[in-house]
């Protein structure tokens, strides 16, 4: 779940990501440029907005580091309860209502088996806690 994401039913978002650390010693990834970042592209879709949040479901076409944290807060749609790229104001209000964690969840994930070549599918509900957000 997701700031509001206006109007847009459908956003590719295509950014350069780079590994970079803080004066903490802890790492994190930031925008940079494509002569000093790997290339990250999503496709975002918007399926339901309520209560000022969209709920997004996304289809990774690279797979980067926090690349989906880091895509959207750049974008300005920071992730609920990251505590890395997120809104932090937001964030405590919000453990008020319960959201104890990241709303991040694999709804569904599918893949071909690297050496059988069998397709695999698995998917799995939006769970309660995260689901009381939007209440």
């Amino acid at each position: 779940m997701f700031q509001e994401f206006g109007e847009i039913k459908k956003k590719d978002v295509s950014l350069y990501l780079k590994k970079t650390q803080h004066a903490e010693g802890n790492h994190v990834r930031v925008v940079g440029e494509s002569d000093d970042g790997k290339l990250s592209r999503s496709i975002y879709y918007l399926e339901k907005v309520k209560n000022n949040f969209s709920l997004l479901s996304v289809n990774l076409i690279t797979g980067r580091t926090h690349q989906i944290r880091v895509q959207l807060s750049y974008e300005g749609y920071p992730v609920l309860g990251d505590d890395k790229y997120g809104d932090f104001v937001l964030n405590k209000s919000l453990k008020s209502k319960n959201l104890k964690r990241m709303f991040l969840h694999a709804s569904k994930i599918s893949f071909t088996h690297p050496f059988t070549q069998n397709f695999f599918e698995c998917a799995s509900a939006l769970p309660k806690d995260l689901e009381l957000i939007f209440q």
